[in-house]
């Protein structure tokens, strides 16, 4: 959880392989209340247990109403 505000129209995903078999990653995408949809983004992560990896995703517009515990940013 950041509240600083996505520089460059991108933000960071961090996933974690928690398990004990390793796993790929093949795309990411936003899907959260307040954003506009954006398509999914092309990547290649291959994880084995334990492995942490920070995957760039770009940003949409805010989309909802201000509120006191979410700032808008346009």
């Amino acid at each position: 959880m950041r509240t600083d505000e996505a520089v460059g129209g991108r933000f960071q995903v961090r996933v974690t392989d928690t398990g004990e078999a390793p796993f790929t990653v093949s795309a990411v995408a936003l899907d959260a209340p307040g954003f506009a949809p954006v398509p999914e983004t092309p990547v290649t992560a291959a994880f084995v247990p334990g492995r942490v990896i920070d995957l760039p995703v770009p940003t949409a517009p805010w989309t909802a109403p201000s509120s006191p515990d979410r700032p808008s940013h346009g």
